[in-house]
């Protein structure tokens, strides 16, 4: 399952409540998928059509995305922070203005690039953390 989109955020929660924004994204792209194990079994009914039964065990989701970035210093070095020590970071990506997916993962890769007019540009991935959660606003 593939969402993209082009509004999104990723901020970091620093001492307990302050909510800073490290990436605006400009482009983004969600993917989840499910993980299974073979449960046939000689004998049952799914062995003498001979086909194999699947168990769902455990759902993987990852995102990949490109943003602006505040050009402070702070900003940056809380970039760089998050992704040196594995720091949760908050993901919001918007499907439209009322909907969309969030969650907590940790910055798997990034690259910045830095054009002459000043503009600092990131690509990122997020590895997942727990559950994705779709989310509806009235």
């Amino acid at each position: 399952m593939i969402f993209r989109g082009k509004q999104g955020k990723i901020s970091i929660t620093l001492d307990g409540d302050t909510e800073t924004y490290l990436v605006k994204m400009t482009g983004w792209e969600f993917s989840s998928s499910t993980d299974t194990d073979d449960a046939s079994y000689f004998g049952g009914s799914a062995t003498e059509e001979g086909y194999k039964e699947k168990t769902p065990t455990t759902i993987d989701w990852s995102m990949k995305g490109t943003g602006a970035m505040e050009a402070s210093d702070s900003n940056r070095l809380a970039v760089y922070k998050a992704h040196q020590d594995s720091t949760l970071v908050e993901m919001t990506l918007y499907l439209d203005k009322n909907s969309g997916i969030r969650g907590q993962g940790i910055l798997d890769s990034y690259e910045l690039s830095n054009a002459a007019d000043g503009k600092v540009e990131l690509s990122l991935g997020l590895a997942g953390w727990g559950e994705a959660d779709m989310f509806t606003t009235p």
